[in-house]
């Protein structure tokens, strides 16, 4: 398996239409359950899991790297 390029990631392609920022205002956060609340909590309280540790992630770096890194592509 190839690995992704930066710019081929899901959220990239997502982040990039123009009715995101629609679908985020009007997505259901009510459908958000305790339990995927507890999952994720462990991602938000990394230290590194911040907008500045993701600013220095390289430009060409790949989803899986990212994602191994910050647990997420932005």
């Amino acid at each position: 398996m190839g690995k992704a390029v930066w710019q081929d990631c899901e959220a990239v392609k997502m982040m990039g239409d123009i009715q995101f920022l629609t679908a985020l205002q009007n997505f259901p956060k009510e459908g958000i359950t305790d339990e995927t609340v507890e999952l994720l909590k462990p991602y938000f309280s990394a230290p590194d899991f911040n907008y500045d540790s993701a600013k220095k992630v390289p430009r060409g770096a790949s989803c899986p790297a990212l994602a191994r890194r910050h647990t997420r592509c932005v």
